[in-house]
């Protein structure tokens, strides 16, 4: 059975995964909609941006609480399935997901919603730009930067959850705060040594630095990051699936 692979089985658990949460799934998407709606209505820029990077949080946290309440949880009813680790592995990375794509698009229309009323600018998906320069309201590069970051995050909660129990959440904060603290860290040593200076003659990729090596290259990096960690946290539901 640990080798099996059988979409119809992932379509099984998917489907017994929704008839058991219907109705708290869709009370949470309800509930982000209506305060992103409300908070929107007269908020500036910043304050969409801002609450852009809530939602973020909120849905890694609820995919965390996801992946904890099928593997920790439920008496461990839900890793006797019989069905293989593979497909048990898909199922949780169909749903992370899932919760990618609703939370996008509640952002989204909630925002089309409140500018439109608004008579105001559109807020674009990852930043902001005037309503004639774009029609589809899609900034391609800084989603792309975007979506890395958001799938890392995804990546390392997600490992976190599976490789510890009671201190999960303590170990992937512990590691949030060591990202936030090395991103924090580059911005500022780009702006003091690079941009605060005025030298506008040297081009961008032109400087021989290698801080710009990850800056140029950051959307490859987060990538190949994201795909090492949901590959440990497959190996490490495997040995849970074997206990």
């Amino acid at each position: 059975m640990n080798n099996t692979f059988n979409i119809k089985r992932i379509g099984l658990i998917l489907k017994t995964d929704w008839i058991e949460h219907k109705k708290s799934f869709l009370l949470t998407i309800a509930l982000l909609l209506i305060g992103y709606l409300l908070l929107m209505w007269n908020g500036s820029i910043h304050t969409h941006r801002n609450l852009f990077m809530l939602g973020v949080v909120f849905t890694i946290i609820s995919y965390f609480g996801y992946v904890g309440l099928k593997i920790h949880l439920l008496r461990g009813r839900w890793l006797t399935l019989p069905a293989s680790t593979l497909e048990k592995y898909t199922v949780l990375l169909i749903v992370g997901l899932l919760y990618i794509g609703i939370f996008i698009f509640v952002f989204w229309f909630s925002t089309q919603v409140a500018f439109r009323l608004n008579d105001r600018p559109i807020v674009h998906l990852f930043g902001m730009e005037s309503s004639n320069v774009s029609i589809d309201g899609f900034r391609f590069p800084l989603a792309m930067r975007t979506l890395a970051l958001i799938i890392f995050h995804f990546a390392y909660f997600f490992l976190a959850q599976v490789s510890f129990r009671k201190y999960a959440l303590v170990v992937a904060m512990a590691v949030e705060a060591i990202v936030v603290g090395l991103y924090s860290y580059l911005k500022m040593y780009l702006f003091t040594n690079i941009f605060s200076t005025g030298d506008v003659t040297i081009p961008y990729i032109a400087v021989e630095n290698p801080l710009y090596f990850l800056v140029d290259h950051m959307n490859t990096i987060l990538y190949v990051f994201s795909i090492l960690l949901f590959y440990a946290a497959y190996v490490r539901l495997k040995k849970m699936q074997i206990r």
